[in-house]
């Protein structure tokens, strides 16, 4: 566990330890855990280039106004995209692509609260699935260019930052990555967060100048679900409520200077800055490979009991792989394959 105490000085260091010059990029930063972590990297930051991509324009206007006044030194954008969409992802990332030569940090956030069966996205890619992982790992994919670029700056680390559910590691669906044909709610949740751990896992030995941070943020109050209707909303009190008698529910703010601290802390190195004599399962659990899983109070955690065969059988590569040759076929066709 570390303390909120802990959190709290390292994310003030951050002014001095960031230069100006620093490129951020929040995917979801219109809401939830990713507006608050926006909120703290621009209030301890100077001088950033910020790029919110979301797609409540209305919300995004009221945050980067609000932080503007608050800190005017930052340049920040926002780009309106539902990223359920594959090509909404590819538009967001060529527009980022030819303002900046580099990437620092990205934070992936994006994601729904479920309260019904499979809805499908107009590329017939399940909504939750999308949200959760294709879009997210679309994002690197199409901005690896900028995270691997050289660093100008010793003083500006890459790091990459997914949200979802570190620990919480289920079945694999290995015949059905896409889960076009075996669609479920639980399931493709686990699914989701398996995927994501076992694809940073790749990814770390492709961008080894890259950290890769797999958070689980626990319960956490935040607005998630409030565009869905006093059925959603009613649902989601009454969970936190329920929650609340049994397990520690997290506020917003500060869930935000926790993953501020997941996003930036030097402790969390990428795999060419680690040891390669340790081979030890420390925090990150992949062998001193860069990449990590994080617990709601920055512990270390993962399902290991799950990643370690697929680990052993080669699924890291093949979940990837799986994952581009998905993504390129939907955007050049428009929609997912119902045999993916």
């Amino acid at each position: 566990m570390v303390s909120l105490e802990t959190i709290r000085a390292d994310n003030a260091k951050l002014r001095t330890i960031l230069g100006p010059g620093t490129v951020a990029v929040f995917v979801g930063g219109t809401s939830g855990i990713g507006e608050h972590t926006l909120r703290e990297f621009a209030k301890n930051t100077d001088s950033a280039s910020i790029y919110v991509v979301g797609r409540n324009e209305a919300a995004a206007s009221t945050i980067l106004s609000e932080l503007s006044k608050q800190n005017s030194t930052h340049k920040i954008s926002f780009i309106k995209a539902d990223v359920s969409l594959l090509r909404n992802v590819d538009t967001a990332c060529e527009e980022i692509s030819q303002k900046e030569k580099k990437v620092n940090f990205l934070f992936l956030s994006p994601g729904i609260l479920a309260a019904k069966g499979r809805d499908d996205t107009s590329e017939h890619i399940p909504r939750k699935l999308a949200l959760h992982y294709y879009s997210r790992f679309r994002f690197i994919s199409k901005l690896q260019p900028l995270l691997s670029a050289p660093a100008t700056n010793d003083e500006h680390p890459t790091r990459v930052v997914t949200v979802l559910g570190a620990g919480y590691e289920g079945t694999l669906n290995t015949s059905d990555l896409a889960l076009q044909k075996s669609y479920g709610m639980s399931s493709c949740a686990a699914h989701a967060i398996t995927m994501s751990s076992l694809s940073m896992a790749h990814l770390s030995t492709q961008l080894p100048n890259t950290a890769f941070v797999h958070t689980n943020p626990g319960a956490v109050r935040t607005n998630i679900g409030s565009d869905g209707g006093w059925l959603m909303t009613t649902f989601k009190s009454t969970t936190f409520a329920l929650a609340g008698l049994f397990i520690k529910v997290t506020e917003a703010e500060e869930s935000g200077e926790r993953h501020l601290w997941a996003l930036t802390s030097p402790s969390f190195s990428a795999a060419s800055q680690k040891d390669p004599r340790n081979s030890a399962v420390g925090i990150d659990g992949f062998q001193g490979s860069g990449v990590y899983l994080v617990g709601k109070e920055g512990q270390k955690t993962g399902n290991y009991k799950i990643l370690d065969p697929l680990l052993k059988e080669g699924w890291a590569r093949k979940v990837w792989d799986h994952t581009l040759q998905f993504c390129d076929d939907v955007a050049k066709t428009g929609r997912a394959k119902s045999e993916s």
